[in-house]
């Protein structure tokens, strides 16, 4: 978590990154959830989206090799924008955040790399 953070943080001040930032802008939305690196809130599905695509953009995220995927980066966008969305607490946020990677690791050791 701590990882991704630092990585949104980072990642939020790329070109490519407020570009993104600019088009979610302009879609607006209901102001709900936080966008990291930024003063402005907006709906939960576009602060999840923006903060993954943040915290890629140097792509130093967490990688599980066998299953070649990046889990960090769905998982915590989308643990943070539901848990600030629905105000859970942090037991939950946690479970929610352990479940997506057991399920993300799971899934993509089936595919890959077929």
């Amino acid at each position: 978590m701590i990882d991704f953070l630092r990585l949104a943080v980072m990642g939020s001040r790329l070109p490519w990154s407020i570009q993104a930032h600019d088009v979610v802008e302009d879609l607006g939305g209901k102001e709900e959830c936080t966008v990291i690196g930024h003063p402005n809130i907006t709906n939960s599905p576009n602060a999840a989206f923006l903060n993954g695509v943040f915290s890629h953009g140097l792509e130093w995220d967490d990688i599980h090799s066998p299953a070649i995927l990046h889990p960090g980066v769905v998982i915590f966008p989308t643990a943070l924008a539901m848990g600030e969305k629905f105000n859970i607490n942090g037991e939950t946020f946690i479970t929610a955040c352990v479940a997506g990677y057991e399920a993300m690791v799971r899934i993509g050791l089936v595919v890959q790399p077929s």
